[in-house]
């Protein structure tokens, strides 16, 4: 009886996660005044606010009531045509097969789009998906072409209550076209909570939405969605923001960059002098003949207007009048 004990305790953990869900929506959903004018004026209520709250538990045990009389219809349907505990296994992951190819059905209207040829080197990110009712964060990656950019992350559920609850696990690809600003997302599972996870892709996106980009560094990516019709259901529902890394020079342009110039000297009296300073009224190192070539590491104007240059010859260093250099 343990795998019937187990899907008992799934199935109870799924309903109470759907009366959360329940809960939530009907707190956040506004009575229209109409409605709650009529209900007060036909004397059931004294105020708006007493009427509102009637309606929202009537909502609330509609909604809370129907999953637990279909799945009760299904358990003792399944009881009643075998008492093999395996029946029961079967209806459910029949069930949720169905589901599962209904969604498919209703997003994956057209094949898979394949992806554009993307970089091969993907860049960390930061993910952040909104929906009505959430909003959650996790790291992604990103790859990038002139034609599009690809965002792929995961989003983790719980599979009920406790430390030791199982964990559900998808992966999320959302595909960014730089050409018409649209964009689209696909996913698939990598585990489930009651099955075995459906790990083909499956077009989330009925159409494709607009998005904006906020260029920089980081590089951000906002996306909204939006209904047939082009009528905005939510914006940012996806924002995507990441560092592109500084490019590096290669080892070839290392090398081939000089750290220094090189001149002759060439002064009219057959050498120049290497100063301690710039200036001619200093010491001098050294006399360099015509003909030496020199390195030029650093260059600087005196008090007196003179353009002097900072230049290594052989082991020493000193100062060159400019003029005497070709």
């Amino acid at each position: 009886m343990k795998p019937v004990s187990d899907i008992g305790k799934g199935i109870f953990n799924l309903c109470k996660t759907y009366w959360l869900w329940v809960n939530r929506i009907v707190d956040n959903h506004k009575v229209s005044e109409n409605k709650l004018n009529e209900m007060v004026s036909k004397g059931s209520f004294k105020t708006a606010e007493e009427a509102e709250r009637a309606a929202k538990r009537k909502i609330k045990v509609i909604l809370g009531t129907a999953p637990v009389f279909l799945l009760t219809v299904m358990i003792f349907s399944s009881l009643s045509k075998s008492e093999n505990k395996s029946v029961i296994v079967q209806n459910i992951e029949d069930s949720t097969s169905a589901q599962i190819n209904g969604a498919k059905s209703r997003h994956q209207s057209e094949q898979i789009t394949p992806l554009p040829e993307l970089n091969q080197t993907s860049i960390e990110a930061s993910v952040k998906k909104t929906g009505l009712d959430f909003s959650e964060e996790t790291l992604g990656r990103v790859k990038e072409s002139n034609q599009a950019i690809v965002v792929t992350y995961t989003r983790n559920f719980k599979c009920g209550e406790g430390a030791s609850a199982d964990i559900a696990s998808q992966e999320w690809q959302a595909t960014f076209n730089l050409s018409s600003k649209t964009w689209t997302d696909k996913v698939r599972e990598l585990s489930s909570c009651l099955r075995t996870p459906h790990q083909q892709w499956m077009n989330f996106s009925t159409h494709p939405s607009p998005f904006t980009i906020e260029s920089g560094n980081p590089t951000v990516i906002r996306a909204d969605a939006q209904d047939y019709d082009g009528s905005l259901i939510l914006k940012d529902v996806l924002v995507v923001s990441y560092a592109k890394p500084t490019p590096k020079p290669t080892t070839s342009q290392a090398v081939n960059k000089p750290s220094s110039l090189t001149r002759i000297v060439q002064a009219s009296d057959g050498y120049a002098n290497l100063r301690v300073s710039p200036s001619t009224e200093v010491a001098v190192l050294v006399k360099v003949p015509n003909d030496t070539y020199v390195n030029i590491l650093s260059e600087q104007v005196n008090n007196s207007g003179q353009l002097w240059y900072k230049v290594q010859v052989n082991d020493q260093v000193g100062w060159l009048y400019s003029g005497l250099l070709k």
